[in-house]
């Protein structure tokens, strides 16, 4: 895979006027003069521009020759281990109010002996530098996964603000390259299941007040239920969870099915 070191994307807005709009798109093709680059460990290496190779396109992340943003955590020249803590900032995004909003992208690697990457999301009003007290909205260790993940989040408490999402890869020492693409906002209004079947997802009921169930497309591999302060209360890998023993209040599950991420708030009554 080659390494392109000027940092380069391209910043797409479309909107549509079916009941599912995207608001956001990027594709990392073109120019990311826009977006914002933090080297946190300070090794001079940060996310940039790489190309997909054959063995990629058969992980999922494209034809031969597709951009997207890359983090190493490994450098062939000189060659060595690297120790990244790398932040990568997108441009302001204006959210509609009074939406249903979902959050799309692919995230992941290409190698399958060199995965364990960790990876964090965060959605800030405005970013000023990285704050270490921050709690991710997603976050994810791809220990024994060389594919392309989608990862789908709801994002609707952030419904009429401007936001810049923050990804980060850390934490993550001779694993070569955590990789990031197709990043867009789709938004639908509040309670049209036309959207809500677009997002292959759908949690009832919520609030919940003993059994939640859970409906998405593909075979659920596991469930993590935490605190609003991100703390694991439960773990679970059915449809149909226990939720009666929780007290009340905000949870976030963190669902993983075969080939999706998602992370969905819910709240406890």
């Amino acid at each position: 895979m080659k390494k392109t070191f000027t940092l380069l994307a391209s910043t797409m807005m479309l909107f549509v006027t079916a009941q599912e709009e995207t608001i956001y798109q990027v594709d990392f093709e073109g120019d990311l003069s826009e977006w914002v680059v933090e080297d946190l460990d300070g090794d001079g290496e940060n996310w940039s521009i790489v190309s997909s190779s054959a063995q990629a396109e058969e992980q999922g992340w494209g034809p031969d020759g597709t951009l997207m943003a890359g983090s190493f955590s490994y450098s062939f020249d000189p060659e060595g281990p690297l120790y990244p803590d790398n932040i990568l900032v997108s441009p302001a995004i204006e959210l509609p109010a009074d939406k249903q909003l979902n959050l799309e992208f692919l995230i992941g690697t290409n190698v399958d002996f060199m995965n364990d990457h960790n990876f964090a999301l965060y959605i800030v009003n405005e970013f000023n530098g990285f704050d270490q007290s921050w709690n991710p909205v997603y976050e994810q260790n791809f220990l024994g996964i060389d594919t392309a993940q989608q990862a789908a989040l709801d994002i609707s408490d952030f419904a009429g603000q401007t936001v810049q999402l923050v990804f980060r890869h850390y934490n993550s020492d001779e694993q070569f390259v955590l990789l990031l693409d197709d990043i867009m906002i789709k938004a639908g209004s509040l309670g049209v299941n036309d959207f809500a079947s677009n997002v292959k997802l759908s949690i009832y009921p919520n609030p919940v007040e003993d059994f939640i169930n859970i409906k998405v497309d593909g075979e659920i591999e596991n469930i993590d239920i935490y605190s609003i302060n991100g703390q694991l209360i439960k773990n679970a890998n059915a449809h149909k969870i226990n939720v009666s023993d929780l007290p009340k209040g905000v949870y976030i599950l963190k669902i993983k099915t075969t080939n999706e991420f998602f992370t969905k708030k819910i709240i406890k009554k």
